[in-house]
């Protein structure tokens, strides 16, 4: 495994952990806010508090995905460019 681009592999390493904390985050607080807000809302309904509160969960899915799936992306482009330098080479 070549050592160029350290920054880019830190910086995908880096896009992953936040992928993993945004959900997470995102993910408990939606939780703890359905069994919080249930007293403090108008609507007693508790379906209409969880659609309410799916929205966030669907946003942090779709933020984790498209973090982990950049990440992965720049992976790819610098296996990539070392491949092509091994091509050149032979």
């Amino acid at each position: 495994m070549n050592e160029n681009y350290k920054t880019l592999r830190a910086v995908a390493f880096a896009l992953k952990i936040l992928a993993f904390i945004g959900f997470a985050g995102i993910f408990f607080i939606t939780i703890i806010n359905i069994f919080t807000a249930r007293g403090s809302m108008g609507h007693g309904n508790i379906g209409y508090l969880i659609f309410n509160n799916l929205f966030p969960i669907f946003f942090a899915v779709f933020q984790a995905l498209f973090l982990y799936a950049f990440s992965e992306l720049i992976l790819l482009f610098i296996d990539i460019k070392e491949d092509l330098n091994q091509i050149k080479k032979t």
